[in-house]
């Protein structure tokens, strides 16, 4: 008789948790769904000042080994793409980014067989980590923002980014946090469009 109650009162805890996530506004849902596949999910721990534009079987093949699952899709649309050559998309659910910063998603994108792309995704929690890390990390690579006669624009919400030259390309990241706004830090290889893009 215990153990029917226990059942009867497991299948009413269910119940009414699925009611309760049925009922929800999609934005819930979403982070709900976001953080269930993120469980067990590799970190990403790929230094931004070392990527370079590897070759897209190679990458996905050691991806593939390292156990990111990883989902591609070709003939990406205008507004999927970073740079206009972008041909090739792959992502995965991370649970975490360099020095065990909480993040959510990691994004590839390939121009020609070629990596030109990475963009890391961070829950706005994980802004002043992220800042912290980037300082630190990047400390000894010149900063595009503070060049002269360099203008950078600012992120879609308006806020200042910041833009290290580093050894195969570049890597950017707003200077300030977006509250309930995903952090992304990009890491771009080195091309004169991304230059121009991120130019006044």
């Amino acid at each position: 008789m215990r153990i029917l109650k226990l059942l009867v009162l497991s299948v009413v805890v269910f119940s009414v948790a699925f009611g309760a996530y049925v009922s929800m506004p999609k934005k819930y849902k979403y982070q709900i769904s976001d953080w269930y596949a993120r469980i067990g999910a590799p970190p990403f721990i790929d230094a931004p000042d070392l990527l370079e534009a590897e070759n897209q079987d190679e990458l996905i093949r050691s991806l593939t080994a390292r156990k990111f699952e990883l989902v591609c899709t070709g003939g990406l649309h205008r507004e999927e793409k970073i740079s206009e050559l972008d041909d090739h998309e792959c992502h995965s659910f991370i649970n975490s980014a360099y020095d065990n910063i909480p993040a959510s998603l990691v994004s590839f994108f390939f121009a020609k067989r070629k990596l030109t792309h990475v963009r890391v995704e961070f829950p706005d929690t994980s802004f002043n980590k992220i800042n912290d890390f980037l300082s630190r990390k990047l400390a000894n690579y010149p900063r595009l923002d503070q060049m002269p006669n360099h203008r950078i624009n600012p992120d879609n919400y308006g806020k200042p980014l910041r833009v290290w030259v580093v050894k195969a390309g570049i890597v950017a990241m707003s200077g300030e946090g977006t509250p309930n706004r995903d952090v992304v830090l990009l890491w771009s290889a080195h091309d004169p469009a991304t230059l121009r893009a991120l130019r006044r």
